[in-house]
């Protein structure tokens, strides 16, 4: 759809690309910074080509419960939430998400997928957790995957 390139202070090129997803309709920004132009053009190509066939902009072989142990060490220094929250979606996320917890943990970025995300509220249910507890976890789940997609680690929204 559009393609803006500039060069930085630094010297390193940046640019930016808006384009449709095609499984959303929506138009989403991809964005990369090279060392030269020509190299610049070569990577926001490639990514929106990743984006155009759903993968990731970059890989990774994260799992979901180390990309949310991430956002659970930054969730206090963002300053959106209040401490208790941050202390009550940290316990959520060492709780289900950590070692011993749900299964979706295990699960690698570029592997997840909705069916996932039911079988750990399933999972959860079994276990006898509340229905609060099992919306928080969706919450959580939520703001973990739009900083993945933000970040360029998901390609889609599971």
């Amino acid at each position: 759809m559009s393609r803006s390139t500039w060069k930085r202070q630094d010297g390193r090129w940046g640019g930016e690309e808006r384009i449709k997803d095609p499984r959303t309709g929506r138009v989403v920004k991809i964005s990369a910074t090279a060392r030269t132009k020509k190299e610049l053009v070569q990577r926001l190509e490639d990514r929106a080509g990743r984006v155009r066939e759903q993968r990731a902009q970059r890989d990774s072989n994260d799992t979901f419960g180390k990309a949310a142990q991430s956002w659970a060490d930054v969730l206090a220094s963002v300053g959106n939430f209040a401490p208790t929250t941050c202390e009550l979606y940290e316990g959520d996320v060492r709780r289900y998400l950590g070692a011993g917890g749900l299964e979706i943990a295990k699960i690698p970025l570029s592997a997840l997928r909705g069916s996932d995300f039911e079988d750990a509220l399933t999972e959860m249910k079994r276990r006898g957790l509340s229905a609060s507890v099992r919306r928080r976890f969706l919450t959580i789940s939520k703001a973990i995957i739009r900083r993945e997609m933000r970040d360029g680690r998901l390609g889609f929204d599971p």
